[in-house]
């Protein structure tokens, strides 16, 4: 989570890791230093000894893991995979000091049991990195069972295997000061022991890495980059099938060109992952530079939404971020569009939090795991993220305004709609049958020569006819039932015929939503039928759709005052639209429906 100061704890945590992976890495220096002793004193103890590509092999592998190794606990304090890289150059190191002929016996006698622990540091790495810690129970789980048979294994190692009486020794054959029970049965099967450990772990990381690689996305999800977990892969079939081979050979010859073969692989794909991990510090350096670059932006908002910033900085065009808003009970966009966070292949979500409270929601596709980018965007998401909430609260408050609008505009014509059926299915039936019924009337008293009753007939009849006509007016004046038969083009059409002014119509024959139709419609309706427009007005009016909008000018020789027009261009900015006045009439333009 992305918050405003880590905890005392995690400071202390970070220290803690720090002081431990320089510790590793001081220790590691002076194996590589023994190594080199090693390699000058003895020529049938060590790997290193048999030719300049072994030593170039094992001290280049191992110093490249010492130096990313502590490099990535200064570049990233909150997570392990530093002291574990350091770790692993050291474990590399260290079972070679054991064939240096004139060092301390207790240096000699320890280091082997340092070696015991190589496998289970791949598999930490190769299992987590380059998460903070991994997700998968079933891989925490293995990480915890490798460290501890590791080390029960390289503790009694080192308490009961007594090199003097093994009979196959080929490095420290001296006694060693750490034995307790000093057996030769003993202490061959403890060699034998840290051997199948060593195999043993080896398939089991061998299998998970599999799956995990073929498992999990490279993108989003924390999966290892092949670059690095396939050497990694590699390189724990090549430690085995070396501890298989030494477990075949009664006593183990350096010059042997399997096993040798075998330790020159070993230190190229150690390199390889070292190389593999300091491209990685490499890119985050450079990202906390362009990061450092962008603050100045992200304080003036000169850099555009905080989405468009992140993308560029995690060169991810995918990212989204979704405040949370709680008056609003939900999330939003920059715009203000509501939308809904949510995780897929290759996607992951980081979260924005304040003193315990959620802000909102980085959802992204980079490589990077969620506790990278919440480390990474911290302080660029602080700048920006009250700023840009704040506005796209005020953002989704007015399309929350707008929509409130249109549902009100919606119910209007809605209701027109159903009083217009009413009066023409209703009132306007009824009075076309009273006509008839007086019609009949007039013909009966015409044939009965009741002169008297025909003449009030007639007249009655006709007013009937006209008020007929009165209410179809009424009812289109209500709604133009014409908009939804015929479509805006014909409806404007039939309003010209209607009003007798001068009307020009440039209009395309296409569907437009009712809303948008009904209002252009009362726009052209309140000039024709304004003051001062009479039948000799010229009146044009040209419309055309562009990009999912409708663009309709209204050009009138006499013109219109604004209070008039107050209804039907409120109308148009209810349904997102707006007008412009111009010296010859209106500019207007609004969302096709």
């Amino acid at each position: 989570m992305i918050v405003d100061a880590s905890p005392l704890t995690s400071v202390t945590a970070q220290r803690l890791r720090l002081s431990m992976s320089a510790a590793v890495a001081l220790v590691g220096v002076a194996c590589l230093y023994w190594v080199g002793l090693a390699a000058l004193d003895s020529l049938d103890s060590t790997f290193v000894a048999q030719s300049m590509w072994h030593m170039a092999a094992v001290q280049i592998g191992g110093g490249v893991l010492l130096l990313v190794g502590l490099t990535f606990s200064i570049v990233h304090p909150n997570r392990v995979s530093g002291l574990v890289v350091a770790g692993l150059g050291l474990t590399w190191l260290a079972p070679e000091v054991a064939g240096w002929v004139g060092g301390p016996q207790w240096i000699r006698s320890a280091v082997p049991a340092l070696g015991v622990m190589f496998v289970p540091l791949v598999l930490h790495l190769g299992l987590a990195y380059p998460n903070k810690k991994t997700n998968n129970r079933l891989n925490r789980r293995l990480i915890a069972l490798a460290y501890a048979v590791g080390i029960m294994v390289a503790v009694a190692v080192v308490l009961l295997y007594e090199p003097l009486l093994d009979l196959h020794c080929w490095r420290n054959c001296s006694s060693s000061p750490y034995v307790l029970v000093a057996d030769p049965g003993l202490s061959r099967a403890m060699i034998r022991v840290s051997m199948w450990t060593v195999v043993g772990l080896s398939a089991v990381f061998i299998a998970r890495a599999l799956a995990r690689g073929f498992s999990k996305p490279s993108r989003g999800g924390g999966g290892a980059s092949w670059w690095l977990l396939g050497p990694m892969v590699a390189l724990a079939v090549t430690n085995g099938a070396h501890c298989l081979l030494m477990l075949d050979r009664r006593r183990v010859d350096p010059s042997d060109p399997m096993l040798a073969g075998l330790v020159l692989l070993g230190g190229a794909l150690l390199t390889v992952v070292g190389l593999r991990i300091g491209w990685d510090l490499v890119r985050d350096v450079r990202r906390r530079h362009r990061l450092t670059d962008l603050v100045s932006d992200l304080e003036t908002g000169a850099s555009g939404p905080l989405a468009s910033v992140l993308a560029n900085l995690l060169r991810d065009p995918s990212v989204e971020v979704a405040y949370w808003i709680p008056s609003l009970q939900r999330h939003i966009d920059w715009r203000g569009s509501g939308v809904i966070p949510s995780t897929g292949p290759g996607r992951a979500i980081a979260t924005i939090e304040r003193a315990g409270a959620e802000l909102g929601k980085v959802i992204h596709g980079s490589r990077l795991s969620a506790d990278d980018l919440e480390q990474e965007i911290g302080a660029a998401a602080r700048l920006a993220v009250d700023n840009e909430r704040l506005r796209a609260e005020l953002l989704a408050q007015a399309n929350e305004i707008r929509a409130s609008q249109e549902r009100i505009v919606a119910s209007g014509d809605a209701a027109r709609r159903r009083l217009e059926r009413d009066l023409h299915d209703g009132a306007q039936q009824s009075l076309l049958a009273l006509s008839y019924k007086l019609r009949i009337a007039e013909s009966e008293s015409r044939r009965a020569k009741a002169d008297n009753w025909e003449s009030a007939l007639r007249e009655a009849t006709g007013e009937v006819l006209m008020t007929i006509e009165e209410v179809r007016r009424m009812a289109h004046g209500i709604f133009p039932s014409i908009l939804v038969d015929a479509g805006l083009a014909r409806a404007l059409e039939s309003l010209k015929e209607e009003s007798g002014v001068q009307m020009e119509i440039e209009f395309p024959d296409q569907e437009f939503g009712v809303a948008t139709s009904m209002a252009i419609y009362q726009l052209v309706a309140t000039v024709v039928r304004a003051p001062g427009i009479g039948e000799g007005a010229q009146t044009s009016i040209t419309g055309q759709a562009a990009d999912g909008r409708l663009i309709v000018d209204v050009t009138v020789d006499t013109p219109v005052a604004p209070p008039v027009l107050v209804h039907a261009v409120d109308r148009i900015g209810a349904v997102g639209g707006t007008v412009v006045s111009t010296k010859t009439g209106m500019h207007v333009e609004l969302p096709c429906g």
